[in-house]
């Protein structure tokens, strides 16, 4: 995370957020695993065999909230959980509009 710029940090974002959807087209299983692993309550992340996924998962979307502070391109003046449920919303919003237009 540390080698993202100002002027690189949103290009891998837009790519890793279309990854799933264009893996799915060669395994459709892949997308909905996906979809489905973002959409666990927090109990069953809390599983032993989901927790340690879960916890990459949070690790690396916190550590790109991070370098995005550090840059000056996400706020910091807000709570942890609400800067990962409104990445966690956009990635929602953003495969519902793809998937209504394929």
């Amino acid at each position: 995370m540390k080698t993202l710029t100002a002027e690189t940090f949103w290009p891998p974002e837009a790519s890793l957020r279309c990854l799933p959807l264009l893996c799915s087209f060669e395994q459709p299983w892949l997308f909905g695993a996906v979809k489905a692993a973002g959409r666990l309550s927090q109990e069953a992340r809390h599983l032993e065999s989901l927790a340690s996924i879960a916890q990459h998962m949070v690790a690396y979307v916190m550590a790109f909230v991070r370098r995005g502070q550090e840059l000056g391109l996400l706020r910091s003046d807000l709570p942890d959980d609400l800067l990962f449920d409104v990445l966690a919303a956009l990635d929602q919003s953003s495969d519902t509009w793809l998937l209504a237009r394929l």
